[in-house]
């Protein structure tokens, strides 16, 4: 790497912990360089710590330094809960029950996973309804989705997806 001598000088002093994020692509890219750079790190800077965020292992860190944890994704209250607190406005209790009376698209694969074969979602309970469903428990995604609450209801994000 151009500037790993640099990099390594500016660490080696340091107490810091680099967190790199979404590390697939790079991991795609040229594994077996990026696992070198970090281990240039690890080697060389014994006070910087990673936290590294990817969907596969990595498994050639020095100083058996890889410690692989599995995030489940979250239960369907906790997801609601999540997207109620990150909504840009509150979400009154008319607006839950518009959308547990609100048509289900035809065609809707997620209704079809949960075996919800009637047109209109009366009588499913908020966590029985497609739309909780569709927020797979993906607090990043939920994060995301909830901004879009400041000009549509339940309703209209639900029919959006």
């Amino acid at each position: 790497m151009k500037y790993r001598g640099f990099i390594l000088s500016m660490l080696k002093t340091k107490e810091v912990l680099l967190v790199l994020d979404n590390t697939e692509d790079p991991l795609e890219f040229d594994n077996l360089r990026f696992v070198a750079e970090l281990n240039a790190i690890l080697d060389n800077c014994r006070n910087v710590k990673f936290l590294v965020t990817t969907r596969k292992t990595i498994n050639k860190l020095a100083h058996n330094a890889e410690r692989p944890y599995t995030l489940h994704p979250l239960s369907k209250e906790a997801s609601l809960k999540l997207l109620i607190s990150k909504a840009p406005r509150n979400i009154k209790n008319q607006e839950l029950h518009e959308l547990l009376k609100c048509d289900i698209p035809k065609g809707c694969k997620v209704a079809q996973s949960l075996n919800i074969k009637n047109k209109n979602s009366g009588g499913v309970t908020l966590l029985e309804h497609p739309f909780t469903a569709l927020l797979g428990g993906h607090p990043q995604a939920i994060s995301l989705a909830a901004p879009l609450l400041e000009y549509k209801t339940l309703k209209e994000l639900f029919y959006a997806f």
